[in-house]
């Protein structure tokens, strides 16, 4: 009797590779705090959300977000009014205040963009501010 190259008797355990995806990996030339920022955005969002066309939007408002916390830190030390006109870092975290609201409706990370449609796991439903991101993003 010949022996068999393999026992073909054992059972293979199952893997539903459905269940996980691996998330969105920042673009490796973002700064070490928007690649911070990015990996919280997207562990809250379902990967069918985030698509390649959206990546350069998610860097930007990433980037964005980076210097408008840096203004923010800025203002804190210096405060808002410097010889009687808004510091620079006023005018910038404004600037960046202002990016990152347009930015943040495009990418549907908004309150009113939450509101209309969400697709999860490729059914679209009403949005609920109970999500993850609404509840991250709602305070």
């Amino acid at each position: 009797m010949a022996k068999s190259a393999g026992n073909t008797n054992k059972k293979m355990v199952g893997v539903d590779t459905t269940a996980f995806t691996p998330k969105v990996q920042p673009p490796k030339n973002m700064t070490k705090d928007g690649k911070m920022i990015w990996k919280s955005i997207v562990e809250m969002i379902p990967n069918e959300n985030i698509m390649p066309s959206d990546f350069p939007l998610m860097e930007s408002y990433c980037e964005t977000m980076v210097q408008f916390r840096r203004a923010t830190q800025q203002i804190n030390i210096e405060g808002a009014i410097i010889d009687d006109k808004l510091s620079p870092a006023a005018v910038w975290m404004d600037k960046c205040s202002a990016r990152l609201a347009t930015l943040a409706a495009k990418l549907r990370l908004a309150p009113n963009a939450r509101k209309e449609l969400v697709s999860t796991h490729g059914k679209t439903q009403k949005s609920i501010s109970t999500t993850p991101l609404g509840k991250l993003l709602n305070g």
